[in-house]
């Protein structure tokens, strides 16, 4: 063969393989940018205060999520729970949007700049918990089904909202209670009486997936913020010392 023959075919070769291998790496950048700009836009869309995503590994995709709480020091706020969860929640249900996240860190910076980085979570997902079906019943029906049929064991509704996001309903509930003591009763049964609540409204052909509740005193401080997701099967809260001090077991699953 002759040798300049040889030399261009071995120069073509070298060419294209370094072609596919940018092209491969343009690929991979463009899909962590793309994960990076959905996450940021979802969270934006519902208020969670992040203040920045950065990738931390490439393959298994690996994320760093700083999440910002208003609080000065290592204790937290009332939202700071829900935020966490709320961080992770979206993590997961990205997989439905062809985002796939093998495990990601939150790390929670305060108002002075400190930060307070939380161990590695893996991401799991599974059929059913991405493939939900959405609501057949527009939100201010399912809102009327819920007022029906919602006992708050003596303390008075302040407020409720029912809104959707890609078809899934979030139900938001602000209670307020006349004492210390009415809360510590009523509180834990309300929490206990949530899901059973929502599994019968669902089956009317709503779809809860996420209920959100807060009890406040007769001053306006906030004694409980709870979370209860349905799709994801967790629940968080934030409770005042006034609060768990009666409730010590914190609330039921």
């Amino acid at each position: 063969m002759n040798p300049k023959n040889l030399f261009s075919k071995i120069f073509l070769i070298v060419v294209g393989v370094a072609v596919g291998v940018v092209v491969s790496l343009s690929a991979k950048t463009g899909a962590q940018n793309d994960v990076v700009t959905y996450l940021e836009e979802r969270y934006k869309q519902q208020n969670i205060p992040i203040a920045e995503i950065t990738v931390l590994q490439e393959s298994p995709l690996r994320l760093q999520i700083v999440i910002q709480t208003a609080g000065d020091g290592r204790t937290g706020t009332p939202d700071d729970p829900i935020n966490f969860h709320m961080v992770e929640r979206e993590v997961v249900l990205a997989a439905k949007k062809g985002y796939f996240v093998g495990s990601f860190s939150r790390v929670f910076v305060n108002s002075k700049g400190e930060k307070f980085p939380k161990a590695d979570t893996p991401v799991y997902t599974d059929p059913d918990t991405l493939n939900v079906a959405p609501s057949r019943i527009a939100d201010n029906v399912t809102k009327d089904m819920v007022s029906e049929d919602l006992n708050l064991y003596g303390m008075s509704l302040v407020n409720m909202d029912v809104s959707s996001s890609d078809g899934l309903q979030s139900l938001t509930l602000q209670v307020s209670s006349l004492s210390l003591e009415e809360a510590n009763r009523a509180g834990p049964e309300l929490v206990a009486s949530l899901p059973d609540l929502i599994h019968k409204i669902n089956a009317q052909g709503a779809q809860i997936q996420i209920c959100r509740f807060e009890i406040r005193d007769e001053k306006g401080e906030i004694l409980l913020n709870y979370l209860l997701d349905l799709q994801l099967h967790s629940q968080s809260w934030w409770a005042d010392e006034k609060f768990t001090d009666t409730w010590s077991e914190g609330p039921p699953p």
